[in-house]
């Protein structure tokens, strides 16, 4: 399946960068003028997932990013909580998720629909109940076509919801 885009970065407020490494299932995070990385996240329940579409938290204070198994037929959205370094899942069933400026939690489901949920950063939990956004955001390659500015634009590549290529 061609379902299984993992790896990618965070690039924190601090000037620190969150990225998948060294192996597929971990995080480390190293300061963006270079030097050494440390493991941030080698958690056993995530052995053999592969790790992937880091999101930033403001303030540096966590990293949302996916976790996938069994070829990308599972998939969940994990937050990391760098102050912590404790993991915790936030959604089952999600390619990707990311904070908005207004305070909701942004994510997109396999079928293309995107949902928004309140999202309360100092707890780093979900604290109502989501509302759709929009429907049809193509996604493929084990993720969303979907992104938002700073200034609150987004932007998709709109289509069918999951892309499954052989």
């Amino acid at each position: 399946s061609a379902d299984m885009t993992l790896g990618g970065s965070a690039w924190l407020d601090d000037g620190s960068i969150v990225f998948v490494g060294p192996s597929q299932g971990d995080l480390s995070r190293t300061s963006a003028e270079g030097g050494a990385s440390t493991v941030v996240l080698r958690d056993s329940a995530l052995a053999g997932f592969g790790l992937g579409t880091l999101q930033p938290l403001p303030g540096s204070r966590g990293v949302i990013f996916t976790a996938c198994s069994s070829a990308c037929v599972t998939r969940g959205v994990h937050l990391l909580d760098l102050r912590t370094g404790r993991r915790r899942s936030l959604l089952d069933g999600m390619v990707t998720a990311m904070y908005l400026p207004t305070g909701h939690l942004l994510y997109v489901r396999r079928d293309g629909a995107a949902l928004a949920a309140p999202f309360d950063l100092e707890k780093l939990e979900i604290t109502g109940p989501a509302v759709p956004l929009l429907e049809g955001v193509t996604v493929a390659t084990g993720t969303a076509f979907l992104t938002i500015s700073r200034t609150g634009t987004l932007v998709y590549v709109q289509g069918t919801g999951a892309n499954e290529a052989e």
